[in-house]
């Protein structure tokens, strides 16, 4: 999901784009950073990837309040 700036409607021309995921089975750090270049690629900013688990203990609550879920099954 996405969460930070662009989640509140409060982006500037350069604020990232932060986005939060939690994944069933684990993926490799090179397929992390191929995705990663991916969307930066596609979407002209860039991009930040960050797993719930590895969430900051001190913004965890604030982000996991603040996401706008992109997908979930």
């Amino acid at each position: 999901g996405l969460f930070g700036s662009v989640a509140r409607n409060e982006e500037t021309p350069s604020s990232d784009i932060d986005i939060l995921f939690l994944l069933k089975n684990p993926i490799g750090l090179f397929t992390l950073s191929d995705l990663q270049f991916e969307l930066e690629q596609k979407l002209q900013k860039k991009v930040d990837l960050v797993s719930e688990n590895g969430l900051n203990k001190f913004i965890k609550e604030r982000v996991l309040n603040e996401v706008k879920y992109i997908y979930e099954e």
